[in-house]
């Protein structure tokens, strides 16, 4: 916030919350972009669609607002924008009109999830907006594991943002992905912030020198084709904001972005067309980060349930039985407890 001496040197520009017809407007530029860019015989998206997933979209804004304060910022205007892009793509790619709802409710999943699950809400308002309430239940949002293949597989949209209620998950997500690529012959690599008393330097800050040396790490990893998993980061994300948007600037049909090394240094890096970037983070922690940082990844929370064979549940439910069944049930609640079956 600026004092009035300042402000009475400086042309000063406020810019208001975008209404419904300014997000309609925006839709509607970036729906017809896309279909120039194009070219060729492809079929615009009905207005009715654009206009009922603004309201829609403002409807959820007003709602977080006045109902869920605590998601209030949780999401935003890239996640919009992301959303109708991805829309015109698929129905670009697809050319069948009659998937459109379908594509609608896979995309509105895509872009409105995570630790507060918006795209149920969306996909009601947009359906009676569109006075379809019929199709509500007919179309059902894809479980999280087709999601995260979807992801890995076409690597195009925005980078990934995975919320785990504990490390346990992270890990196992974190195994998941490591599989998923090197069947795709896709290299991963892992940073993890450090937890090295020398790398600090104080309790809660990291060393100039060691925060120099990881994010030389990711510009060199940003240059090749690899998907690079990102933990425990939360100190470097300031210096990364132009990464994740995604927004290139485009030189002799190479992409670059600028990386802060430091407060002074922000040099330009190459961005290589494969290169994939995957952020875990806690969902205690999810207040601590700021709206612009959430608002550039596709967001989801991590369901283990998706990831795991039915046979390899079958095993532990019956492994987990067995144990149960070792527990003499008369001693009393509190002793012996499972925990205390073996050393």
């Amino acid at each position: 916030r600026l004092d009035a001496s300042k402000m009475n040197r400086a042309l000063y520009l406020s810019t208001p919350d975008p209404d419904v017809a300014d997000l309609q407007l925006t839709g509607v530029n970036i729906a017809q972009s896309m279909q120039q860019q194009i070219g060729g015989s492809v079929a615009p998206i009905d207005l009715l669609v654009i206009d009922s997933l603004a309201k829609a979209y403002y409807d959820l804004y007003v709602h977080l607002k006045e109902s869920q304060r605590e998601y209030e910022n949780y999401f935003g205007l890239r996640d919009y924008y992301s959303l109708i892009k991805g829309i015109v793509r698929d129905t670009i790619i697809v050319k069948d009109k009659d998937k459109l709802y379908g594509i609608i409710r896979k995309q509105l999943k895509i872009n409105f999830d995570g630790a507060y699950d918006g795209s149920q809400y969306l996909w009601e308002q947009f359906c009676n907006y569109i006075n379809r309430r019929n199709i509500i239940a007919q179309y059902k949002c894809p479980p999280f594991n087709h999601l995260l293949d979807q992801t890995l597989r076409i690597r195009s949209g925005r980078y990934l943002m995975l919320i785990a209620d504990n490390d346990s998950a992270i890990d196992y997500v974190e195994r998941y992905i490591n599989v998923h690529q090197q069947r795709q012959k896709n290299v991963v690599r892992t940073i993890v912030g450090s937890s090295f008393s020398g790398d600090l330097s104080s309790e809660n800050a990291y060393a100039e020198d060691y925060n120099y040396r990881v994010s030389m790490d990711i510009i060199h990893y940003a240059e090749t084709p690899i998907t690079l998993i990102m933990r425990q980061m939360g100190h470097l994300y300031d210096n990364l904001y132009d990464l994740f948007n995604q927004n290139f600037a485009v030189s002799a049909r190479k992409k670059y972005c600028r990386i802060a090394l430091g407060a002074h240094y922000q040099p330009r890096c190459l961005i290589h067309d494969d290169f994939y970037c995957i952020v875990f983070i806690h969902k205690r922690d999810l207040d601590q980060y700021d709206s612009p940082f959430l608002n550039r990844f596709e967001k989801h929370t991590i369901d283990i349930q998706t990831l795991i064979h039915e046979r390899h549940w079958l095993l532990s439910r019956q492994l987990y039985g067995w144990l149960e069944n070792c527990l003499p049930n008369n001693l009393g609640s509190n002793f012996p407890l499972l925990q205390h079956l073996f050393v």
